[in-house]
């Protein structure tokens, strides 16, 4: 398999990622799972979140740590997504969106709650 190096990967178009087949360029790596048996969690999606855009200046609230406030327009998104330069692709990042944009690079991780 030819895979190109990282800077010639640091940005495939989404068009290239939806062609049948792949370009042979497009390269399937794992680092294996992760301590919950996770493959490549990594980089897949940015996740919404449940906090709004506010300023970290603002306290976060007592219990659960959100930052919230009603009047923000913006919701937040955390994580670099496959359709991201390699630069934004970090589980650091942090974008804000209107609670109505939809986009492929962009989803939710499901979680269970746990029983006390």
């Amino acid at each position: 398999m030819n895979c190109p190096t990282s800077s010639a990967a640091s940005f495939i178009p989404p068009q290239t990622l939806l062609q049948k087949p792949p370009p042979p360029w497009i390269c399937p790596i794992s680092l294996g799972p992760n301590r919950w048996g996770l493959f490549d969690v990594t980089g897949n999606v940015s996740e919404w979140c449940r906090d709004r855009h506010v300023s970290y200046a603002r306290p976060t609230r007592w219990g659960d740590g959100l930052r919230d406030d009603p009047a923000a327009r913006y919701r937040v998104a955390r994580g670099g997504c496959y359709l991201h330069w390699a630069a934004k692709a970090r589980i650091a990042l942090r974008e804000h969106f209107t609670p109505n944009f939809t986009s492929a690079g962009l989803g939710l991780r499901p979680a269970l709650g746990t029983t006390k």
